[in-house]
């Protein structure tokens, strides 16, 4: 019997009516969908590392997706390069911190 047939079996034998849940982490049903079953599925390893798993697939895909973005607005020239990127310019001083703005005025 292939993959196609056992698939109708199953549809056959457990309709989607009947009172079953489906978890989309591990992409199964739940023979009975009753608050126990549930909340033993749920506490299982398998399904919390399945869990674990989706949400950093889904925060790595989110990084991804912010940096090609940035990157793209950069090489666009929507973003400006940092002013740090660059050395300053001749003369240029770097202010001291505040706390040694006393101590330098006090010594000139």
């Amino acid at each position: 019997m292939g993959i196609y047939e056992q698939l109708v079996v199953i549809s056959f034998l457990y309709p989607p009516s009947l009172s079953r849940f489906y978890c989309d982490y591990c992409d199964t049903y739940l023979t009975h969908d009753s608050p126990s079953v549930r909340k033993t599925h749920c506490s299982g390893r398998k399904h919390k590392e399945n869990v674990e798993d989706y949400c950093q697939k889904w925060m790595e895909e989110q990084a991804q997706s912010l940096i090609d973005k940035t990157t793209a607005a950069f090489q666009q020239g929507k973003i400006p390069p940092t002013p740090f990127s660059a050395p300053p310019p001749a003369g240029a001083m770097i202010p001291p911190p505040p706390s040694l703005r006393k101590f330098i005025t006090f010594l000139s």
